[in-house]
């Protein structure tokens, strides 16, 4: 198998944008911030007015759940683009002649606030003339604006195929077994399960 290779994306963010972008995932540091103001507040005024200083605290939390939101859409659809442009060079597929369907899931604690979870596994879907392939595994990390790009896809030749049908949110294809073959199947995160016993299903659980 193929090294995970990790990509950072472009994101043009200065040093103050990205503190605001981290404070917005993790929400300890404005804490332990508010806290501090807290403090600090009663010990200057020794009234419970003084609290409220800590209301201050919460400021850069609301500013990095707003950039989070209105941001995190561009980001994905950035890293989307680079998984299907890196899954074909892989593949040695060329997006101007084939059909590509990209399958996302979610996974992460969503920030209270938030939209978006902090990571996607992706897999691409392209449909060729001889084959279709899949470029599976792939990660993109909204927290850190990291991608994680797999060394290598698998194909599949349509001379394989038995049956394709797709019924949403699910895609089976069966792939007759010859008696000359053996089938090497394994569990992706798309949930193919493979069964040697005549024939393979490939069921991946994505709503596109």
């Amino acid at each position: 198998m193929g090294t995970t290779e990790r990509v950072r994306l472009n994101t043009s963010m200065d040093a103050v944008t990205k503190i605001i972008w981290r404070l917005g995932w993790n929400p300890v540091p404005t804490y332990v911030f508010v806290a501090v103001l807290v403090s600090l507040g009663w010990a200057v005024t020794q009234h419970p007015v003084g609290m409220l200083l800590g209301l201050v605290g919460l400021i850069p939390r609301w500013k990095g759940i707003k950039l989070i939101n209105s941001s995190w859409q561009t980001y994905l659809g950035q890293g989307e683009s680079l998984i299907k442009e890196q899954g074909g060079s892989r593949l040695g597929v060329s997006l101007d002649t084939a059909q590509c369907t990209v399958l996302r899931t979610g996974h992460g604690e969503i920030p209270f606030g938030a939209t978006p979870h902090p990571e996607y596994s992706i897999s691409v879907i392209y449909i060729c003339d001889a084959f279709f392939a899949v470029y599976h595994d792939s990660i993109i990390n909204l927290r850190e604006l990291d991608v994680y790009l797999p060394g290598q896809g698998e194909e599949v030749y349509f001379r394989h195929v038995s049956l394709l049908n797709y019924n949403p949110p699910n895609i089976e294809v069966t792939l007759e077994r010859q008696d000359d073959e053996t089938l090497h199947g394994r569990l992706w995160r798309c949930r193919c399960s493979w069964s040697i016993a005549g024939e393979v299903e490939v069921k991946p659980k994505y709503r596109l």
